[in-house]
């Protein structure tokens, strides 16, 4: 069950945390002010002409021994209606997520097993975090425009940022010039070297799409669980609708700010995530009722030593993980900053 449990975490993760990433040629300096209205331009034409397009995307993991290549297939329709099918090309096996306007349906077919939850505004969120985080970015990257940007045969603005601290990741993406949708994306670990890539080998727009390009057919039997997520942006607001007492960090690593509180409810209780960024690189402190056991997970891992009590430690290249119980609270940090630097925020949470 907690091998499922972190597969759906991680899910989670990269569903919230996500548009800070899509936020790296000549490589002349952008200009004054003129960067981050540059993607909110694209985003909000794109918006406008509510695009429909079919394209395959190829995600590759090189942080590990063997790369982990994962191929998606993706029909997204107007009014954000979007259907995801994730091939791993390592396990052989697919997952299928699909956003509706209403839900976001995770369905993990070798489990038999759909999550459910709110699916958010998407565009309008993105548009608003970019607005609202424009001075954190500024303050921590180095930000650089490139205007004449060639992906898959489509005009592209290439937009590098170069962290001004040596401790989290750095970023290259290019968005379509027309349509404002990310054509690849790059991240660099804290060495310079390539972590992860996600580019589309193909895409179309305007195809003619039906309701049934975006239904979801699975078996009879399986199991489908319901998850309602509220979010906040002040502790305390959030406190009051949480039933166990948050655990907050006192320490943080330089540029990170708290984000928002997210509240996630499900028939077996709730899970709270704490997201914290620099505009762009994430962490993230998730607490639940739960309690870690010694054989939660079957990836390389080392036990650390949190406050005299014993913590697991995973390294998946630009992502790390951090688990251990405090008091009867299963905590688990995920981010990408240092191993030294999650040890240190995770030893700056008191019970």
């Amino acid at each position: 069950m907690r091998q499922r449990s972190l597969t759906i975490l991680n899910t989670f993760f990269l569903l919230i945390s996500w548009p800070l990433v899509l936020l790296m040629a000549n490589r002349a300096p952008a200009d004054e002010g003129e960067e981050i209205k540059t993607v909110v331009r694209a985003l909000e034409e794109s918006r406008k002409k509510d695009v429909s397009y079919l394209g395959i995307k190829i995600v590759v993991n090189y942080s590990s021994s063997q790369p982990d290549v994962k191929s998606i297939r993706i029909i997204h329709g107007p009014a954000d209606k979007e259907k995801r099918e994730v091939l791993s090309l390592k396990e052989k096996k697919t997952q299928i997520i699909l956003e509706d306007g209403q839900y976001i349906w995770h369905y993990i077919p070798s489990q038999a097993f759909i999550m459910r939850k709110t699916s958010p505004v998407f565009f309008e969120d993105l548009i608003k975090d970019l607005k609202e985080k424009e001075e954190l970015i500024r303050r921590n990257y180095k930000i650089y425009l490139d205007r004449q940007g060639q992906i898959v045969n489509r005009g592209s603005i290439g937009i590098f940022f170069e962290p001004k601290g040596a401790n989290r990741p750095a970023r290259k993406v290019w968005i379509d010039r027309e349509y404002g949708i990310p054509l690849r994306t790059e991240i660099y670990d804290l060495q310079g070297n390539l972590v992860l890539l996600s580019t589309f080998s193909e895409i179309k727009f305007g195809p003619v799409l039906e309701n049934d390009n975006f239904a979801l057919k699975v078996p009879e039997g399986t199991l489908i669980k319901t998850i309602t997520e509220s979010r906040y942006t002040d502790l305390g607001e959030a406190q009051n609708h949480i039933k166990f007492k948050l655990h907050v960090p006192s320490y943080l690593p330089e540029g990170f700010n708290l984000v928002s509180i997210t509240h996630l409810k499900g028939d077996k209780g709730e899970r709270v995530q704490l997201l914290y960024s620099d505009g762009l690189s994430s962490l993230s402190v998730f607490q639940d009722k739960s309690i870690l056991s010694s054989s939660s997970n079957s990836l390389p891992a080392k036990e650390v030593n949190i406050n005299d009590k014993k913590g697991v430690f995973y390294d998946q290249g630009l992502l790390k993980i951090l688990n251990w119980n405090l008091q009867d609270v299963h905590v688990t940090l995920i981010g990408e900053v240092s191993e030294d630097e999650l040890l240190k925020v995770a030893a700056s949470i008191s019970p």
